[in-house]
């Protein structure tokens, strides 16, 4: 096997790689396995930070790093390659001196760009399996299909709050992201972790958990072409769940094999690179499922700039939860959540300003207000707190 691969271990190696190579399921070959594999992670934000640790020691022989957004300190609690130094530098950039000083054998690609349609085809098929660290679904889906237009498995791993998930997905016969979601979701529904929240050891954990899967591929033959038909036929996909806050915080759910009429992996698959790269893929990937209710904006004589709070009088009406409340506030507000303002009941003809963090539930709130008080002045704060820190620089932002 080692002379198939051509390639061998120097002295260095030996003792960097020894803990795991006396591993019966890994050995040398499974280290050289390692070594001739090449793996691009799609996005280096919470779950791409601890699969490239990972990944770079235990010496994949080449990484690619994919991303195009700059470290901002707000990442560094669940980020854990930057640091505050690292603030204002690409990610890519950043995860690449990580890896340089963990593992000088590693060769490193960075691509300070985002996953498209126009380029999938050519980065993707330059590597053997693929990581989706990616934190919205539109890139998970171009992810799966670029994936299974080149036959290559890919691990998929996502965190919200306090719960996550991780899949192998195009791999041996298992169903592809499309399988699973044929449809995606509305795009006013999905959260992200800025708008959520994260707790940093929970996407940790997915992040550690899609290197371990990864290297698991890779030992049992992955990317050279010595995956057996018996393999195939005994491989289960699966879907593990963890929740941080439960009793019992595992489960793990068995997948169904591909769909046939999947139109991605299916028997008559419709998507190809020819029609991936035409007309807009996002658009393409999300027509005909807005849920309906996607917000207008409120028309200017119902919202007010920050600079004008100063000389508001009247009731402000703040929207966020109890949790986001009790960490900043302006001065007089009142905590009302969103969900409670069905039965919120006004007892003065005052005019009221509801607030938010971003200014877009704000507006919800006011549409649904002014309907029960058509009488009231009613406005929010356009571009919510947010907005109001910079009028004052001592409002803390989070």
């Amino acid at each position: 096997m080692a002379a198939a691969l051509n390639i061998d271990l120097d002295l260095e190696e030996y003792k960097r790689y020894g803990r795991q190579m006396i591993l019966p399921n890994i050995g040398k070959i499974g280290q050289l396995r390692l070594k001739s594999c090449s793996v691009l992670v799609v996005g280096i934000g919470g779950l791409g930070c601890p699969a490239v640790a990972y990944l770079a020691g235990a010496g994949v022989g080449r990484i690619g790093l994919m991303d195009e957004d700059r470290v901002e300190v707000s990442n560094c609690h669940r980020q854990i390659l930057h640091h505050s130094s690292s603030a204002g530098i690409y990610k890519v950039d950043s995860a690449a001196v990580y890896i340089k000083a963990l593992n000088p054998n590693i060769r490193v690609t960075t691509y300070r760009q985002r996953l498209s349609a126009a380029n999938a085809r050519l980065i993707l098929q330059e590597y053997d399996v693929v990581l989706d660290c990616t934190d919205n679904q539109i890139s998970r889906y171009l992810v799966s299909d670029a994936c299974v237009l080149l036959g290559k498995p890919f691990v998929t791993g996502s965190a919200l709050q306090t719960e996550g998930q991780l899949a192998v997905l195009n791999y041996r016969g298992g169903p592809c992201y499309r399988c699973l979601f044929p449809v995606a979701s509305p795009v006013e529904t999905v959260q992200s972790c800025g708008e959520a929240g994260i707790l940093g050891p929970v996407v940790g954990v997915i992040g550690v958990l899609q290197a371990l899967e990864t290297i698991k591929l890779i030992i049992h033959g992955q990317g050279i072409s010595e995956a057996s038909e018996e393999r195939s036929s005994t491989y289960m996909p699966t879907l593990t769940l963890f929740s941080a806050m439960d009793a019992v915080p595992w489960r793990t759910i068995k997948l169904r094999k591909k769909k046939n009429d999947c139109i991605s992996c299916g028997q008559n698959a419709s998507i190809t690179f020819v029609n991936l790269g035409i007309g807009d893929y996002e658009r393409q990937t999300t027509r005909n499922i807005s849920s309906g209710h996607a917000p207008i904006a409120l028309t200017e004589d119902k919202r007010i700039c920050a600079v004008q709070l100063q000389g508001f009088k009247g009731t402000i009406i703040d929207v966020r939860n109890p949790t986001e409340f009790a960490i900043a506030c302006l001065p007089g507000s009142k905590n009302v959540p969103l969900p409670d303002l069905e039965t919120y009941e006004v007892y003065e003809n005052v005019p009221i300003l509801v607030v938010c963090r971003h200014g877009i539930d704000s507006q919800q709130a006011v549409r649904k207000l002014t309907c029960r008080f058509p009488t009231i002045d009613i406005k929010d704060l356009r571009g919510g707190l947010q907005a109001y820190s910079q009028v004052d620089p001592f409002f803390p932002i989070y």
